[in-house]
């Protein structure tokens, strides 16, 4: 989480309105600032993203957010920390490259993963993901 927080701060500031891009900038952040993505660009890495999904679809769903002691939720934050983080990181995806791969269930192995990537149906953009978080 945090090498993708770190970014995240860096594209919103070469985003924004007191920034000033020009020949000299370095041409990842260049690329950033005009909303040009590429697969090479050092501040955007996918597989950082989705392993903060794969950890929290892994936790969401191996954790016992029912558990009570005294009929209090132990884990409720948590789990819903855990949605919330979820969430987060399916948007900045989302607003980055536009529709991605969508998946809740954790991937174990190789071949999980290569099955959602090969479904063109697994790719959503923003409203759909928006669309399938909301409860």
């Amino acid at each position: 989480m945090r090498q993708v927080a770190d970014r995240y701060v860096i594209l919103g500031e070469v985003r924004g309105d007191m920034v000033d891009i020009n020949d000299n900038t370095k041409a990842s952040l260049r690329n950033l600032a005009n909303f040009n993505f590429d697969a090479e660009n050092e501040y955007l890495n996918v597989m950082d993203y989705y392993a903060i999904i794969n950890n929290c679809n892994y936790a969401l769903a191996n954790m016992k957010a029912d558990l009570t002691i005294s009929n209090k939720p132990v884990l409720m934050d948590e789990y819903v920390a855990m949605l919330s983080i979820r969430a987060w990181t399916y948007l900045q995806l989302a607003i980055n490259y536009g529709k991605v791969p969508f998946f809740t269930e954790p991937l174990t192995q190789v071949a999980d993963a290569e099955d959602v990537i090969k479904n063109v149906s697994n790719f959503m953009d923003i409203t759909d993901i928006a669309e399938q978080l909301t409860p």
